[in-house]
């Protein structure tokens, strides 16, 4: 049987559930709330119903009718209350009289603090081993954790006799406590609390159910791999915002979550700790919560239904709506004027909006409070790039922000160096990765990329070739073009090399002039480097190789240099960079990338 909570004409329908036949003697109830679905299955009732109740409901609840145990749902906001109960108990849920809250007589409470109502019957304190296994096989059927690591969970509690890690005598215990606590706040970091919803608490009435209750604990411990993956790697694929977007992401494993919540004494840091570790992301999170703490207060109001952009002299049937909204008093007119322009447009300069007056779908959600600020969005954006950058940096790395067009020397957490860098251009784009550079080559030669050749075919013309001392070697039916070390070579007089998919690297250039350019997206994807013999001596600096050394060496024979120790390279991608004070510095968004990753966050 298939249902939908119907909610006010001011709300959107976004709960949708289905009613499925017993399975292994339970009823179960799969959600979907766009992003997330889930199954959660309660014992088997003949002849019961389903209600769903209005949203005034002050917390969800699904309840066995007091045969054992009442369980309440946390549902993504505004609530809908799926109650399950046998039919000789329906009048207990009669709808409300008109102006009365909806269910008020099934217990509920905050989702948030699962208060542990007091028993009236004690619950055996052993839950059958074969129960709660069964219970964890059902996460196969799911979409939210992959088979190998349901089969990870599984190895883990059959490694523990399947003793629950959540439960304690039929209640949330500690641990579940403070993890749903974490899932909660989830915001505060970022993320979308939506995605971490679980069974809010449980309501012991007379002999336990076994089945719903492993079922929750499974459904928990789900929640808590899904939270911790998302919150170490982040919750979109890299590579959905760029093919060039490449990091190597370390996904913690189930066996390491659950040994972690397992073993931790307090949870909730536990959890945490699989958000990135890197200063720059906590100052992001400082940062959200201060733009956060900021919105301008949203005025009471009707909710303005959603329309074509409005713009000064037009009418519609959305203006009153929107004067009350803005703080102008209501007033019947229709008219789009421009009173209302300039209201409009400076909510659009208060929240980083495009300011042009017009009333947009995006200036709209910003005036009912149903979205994040711009401002938001992006801080939380350049917190999930932070996600896929590397747990470990290193003590001493190369740090490249493409956006930025800067690149860092850090040592110890300090900037020991920096510099300004040309980046590729937006056909070919700098790629997003970290590698480790163990060579260096003075006087380079150049082997012109197969891209380049493609595109400017007067590289494989022979006599072309010959009038700039170019080199030109074909085997079998591979042709490439080299061009010897000068001063003309486009790496100029040393390249940086670290392994990579995308053959790119860090070099020097012999357009000294272009560094002066404000937007520097130039070159066909390696980074062009202001300085590279200063970045050359500080490389070797513990072997004595000076600066002017390696000046000295320029316009000799190529030569290789093997770095006495890995440098760890970092190319990332960071439009917002938050500096010790406090004090955001954007840069512009030169391939969209964040534009396109807040897109898929559900952000714009």
């Amino acid at each position: 049987m298939l249902f939908r909570s119907l909610l006010s004409a001011a709300a959107a329908v976004w709960l949708s559930t289905s009613l499925h036949a017993a399975e292994d003697g339970l009823q179960c109830i799969e959600e979907n709330t766009g992003s997330v679905s889930r199954r959660i299955c309660v014992p088997a009732q003949p002849g019961a119903d389903v209600r769903v109740a209005p949203p005034e409901t002050a917390a969800p609840v699904m309840t066995n009718g007091g045969r054992g145990l009442d369980f309440k749902l946390a549902l993504p906001e505004p609530p809908a209350a799926i109650v399950v109960i046998p039919s000789r108990d329906l009048a207990s849920v009669a709808p409300p009289a008109s102006g009365q809250p909806a269910a008020a007589a099934i217990p509920s409470a905050p989702a948030a603090a699962s208060p542990n109502p007091p028993t009236t019957e004690a619950a055996p304190q052993t839950m059958p081993p074969e129960v709660l296994q069964a219970a964890l096989k059902r996460l196969k059927a799911g979409k939210r954790i992959s088979d190998r690591e349901a089969d990870d969970v599984m190895a883990f509690y059959e490694a523990r006799g399947f003793t629950p890690i959540w439960l304690d005598d039929g209640h949330w215990g500690r641990r579940a406590r403070e993890a749903r606590a974490v899932f909660a706040a989830a915001a505060d970091d970022g993320m979308d609390p939506a995605r971490y919803r679980t069974v809010a608490g449980f309501v012991p009435v007379g002999e336990p159910q076994w089945a719903a209750l492993a079922a929750a604990e499974a459904q928990m411990t789900e929640t808590a791999l899904v939270y911790a993956r998302e919150a170490a790697n982040g919750r979109i694929r890299p590579s959905a915002v760029h093919p060039l977007i490449t990091p190597r992401l370390q996904h913690p494993s189930a066996d390491q979550v659950l040994a972690e919540i397992a073993r931790a004494p307090d949870v909730a840091e536990a959890l945490r700790a699989f958000q990135p570790p890197h200063p720059q992301f906590a100052r992001l999170k400082a940062a959200l919560a201060d733009a956060r703490a900021n919105r301008p207060a949203i005025a009471a109001g009707e909710p303005i239904p959603d329309g074509p952009p409005l713009r000064v002299g037009m009418r519609d049937p959305r203006v009153p709506l929107i004067r009350e909204r803005l703080g102008m008093g209501y007033d019947s007119t229709s008219v789009y004027d421009r009173e209302v322009s300039v209201r409009v447009a400076s909510l659009q300069r208060a929240n980083g909006l495009p300011v042009n007056g017009a009333f947009t779908t995006q200036t709209r959600r910003v005036l009912a409070g149903e979205a994040p600020t711009p401002q938001e969005a992006e801080i939380a954006a350049n917190m999930e790039f932070w996600r896929w950058m590397p747990r470990n940096l290193g003590v001493e790395h190369i740090f490249v922000n493409t956006p930025a067009f800067d690149m860092q020397v850090r040592r110890g957490g300090r900037t020991i160096h920096q510099t300004r860098i040309i980046v590729g251009k937006q056909e070919t784009q700098t790629p997003f990765f970290s590698s480790d550079m163990d060579h260096v080559v003075v006087n380079p030669s150049w082997y012109i990329p197969p891209g380049i050749l493609k595109r400017e075919p007067k590289y494989l013309d022979p006599e072309y070739a010959a009038a700039h001392g170019y080199e030109i070697r074909t085997r079998g039916e591979h042709t490439s073009v080299r061009v010897p070390p000068s001063s003309s070579n486009a790496l100029g007089y040393v390249k940086f090399m670290f392994p990579n998919d995308h053959a790119v690297y860090l070099h020097d250039t012999p357009n000294r002039g272009l560094f002066s350019a404000r937007v520097r997206t130039l070159s066909n994807g390696c980074v062009r480097v202001e300085n590279p013999m200063r970045l050359a001596a500080i490389l070797f600096e513990r072997e004595g190789v000076t600066e002017e050394r390696f000046r000295r060496m320029q316009g000799g024979g190529e030569r290789r240099m093997n770095l006495p120790r890995k440098m760890p390279v970092h190319l990332g991608y960071f439009t917002m960079v938050v500096g010790e004070d406090g004090v955001i510095t954007r840069h512009p968004d030169v391939y969209g990338h964040a534009a396109r990753l807040r897109q898929l966050l559900g952000m714009s």
